[in-house]
């Protein structure tokens, strides 16, 4: 889709960034009424972008782009913009005070390294008021938690967040009533409506002479998770996110040979991103709105990486072959965007900018 909206700039002679903020909702558009019947609760889809752009400062790069492109060079900008949905559905959470004052907060969702210990005990302790390091956070043990959907969508946060919330306060106001530890309770929260995340991404993105070897030198991203409950996570939940849609835009896939065998079943042979495959220094900000969707007003960001940043990268590459040649309408780039794939494309580009050339 953000591959489309680029060719539809090309066409019109737009900028890209130019056509998409003339496009984009803002806030004032919200709620909004998608066709699939969902709702976009809030947020500011067209500030997020134009906060990426001043970030990246998108004129300056762009001018930076023509001189490097006269001096032979194959760079490019791309942009992807993106919501995620963030869940349906319920999560249980049970708050339990013991008697010698320890707090205990069991879940139905579980951990899968997205630092839930942390996050649902600063949750529960901000309404107590106490150090979130007395909550004890259980998650995964089906003998003594809750059941529930689990940590899929970007939703542990938004459902079981808001359990965890709703739990705390049930707690709370029995402990202001003057009831004594031990007590319990036990909440089955189900989110009244989806809430999505967005946010967008820029990224320049050069092709090595000869290889075509493609190499991120520059991202920006902007995105609006709704409420922020630990920065830190936050942050992390980012570069993980960042991490992963490199990987799934120049490295990662499945490959089979003719009698259908898997060839990449290990990470022997299945490439993953590496360190010095990172951009040196990625620009990532949160630019959080209100959410109305949810008890917590949280929106999720644990998949926005790989929902953005694919989507800018193959942009990027795209624009960078453009200086090649102008890009022909069955040209398709399927990720994962490998220097040999990239090579003939450039190839054929080569073809299209001198047909005459003997030595072609």
């Amino acid at each position: 889709m953000e591959s489309l909206i680029d060719d539809t700039a090309r066409m019109l002679d737009l900028d890209p960034l130019a056509l998409r903020l003339q496009n984009l909702l803002t806030a004032a558009d919200m709620p909004w009424s998608l066709p699939s019947g969902d709702c976009l609760d809030g947020g500011d889809p067209r500030a997020v972008l134009a906060q990426a752009a001043e970030c990246f400062d998108y004129p300056g790069e762009r001018a930076g782009l023509a001189g490097r492109r006269a001096n032979g060079e194959r760079v490019g900008i791309g942009i992807g913009c993106y919501v995620e949905p963030c869940g349906q559905g319920f999560e249980r959470a049970r708050l339990s005070v013991r008697a010698d004052g320890a707090i205990e907060l069991a879940l139905g969702t579980a951990s899968q390294g997205q630092g839930h210990q942390r996050v649902f005990a600063t949750i529960v302790a901000e309404v107590l008021g106490c150090d979130p390091a007395r909550v004890c956070v259980l998650e995964g043990d089906t003998e003594r938690c809750p059941d529930g959907i689990g940590a899929l969508a970007s939703r542990s946060i938004a459902i079981g967040g808001s359990a965890a919330r709703l739990a705390a306060l049930a707690v709370q106001a029995r402990l202001a009533s003057g009831e004594r530890a031990p007590l319990s309770e036990t909440i089955r929260y189900e989110v009244p409506a989806e809430a999505f995340g967005l946010g967008a991404v820029i990224v320049r993105l050069s092709l090595a002479a000869g290889s075509f070897e493609p190499c991120v030198e520059r991202l920006v991203w902007v995105d609006d998770c709704g409420r922020v409950i630990d920065e830190r996570g936050t942050r992390a939940q980012q570069i993980g996110g960042l991490a992963q849609g490199i990987g799934q835009a120049l490295f990662e896939a499945l490959r089979y040979d003719e009698h259908g065998q898997l060839l990449t079943g290990s990470l022997m042979d299945y490439a993953l991103p590496r360190a010095d495959r990172m951009p040196l220094a990625p620009q990532l900000f949160a630019m959080p709105s209100a959410c109305g969707a949810n008890e917590l007003g949280a929106r999720g960001i644990g998949e926005a990486g790989c929902i953005g940043v694919p989507a800018a990268i193959l942009n990027a590459a795209r624009d960078a072959l453009a200086a090649i040649a102008p890009l022909p309408a069955d040209l398709d780039l399927d990720l994962p965007l490998t220097a040999d794939k990239l090579w003939r494309a450039g190839e054929r580009l080569s073809r299209i900018a001198l047909p005459d050339d003997p030595g072609r």
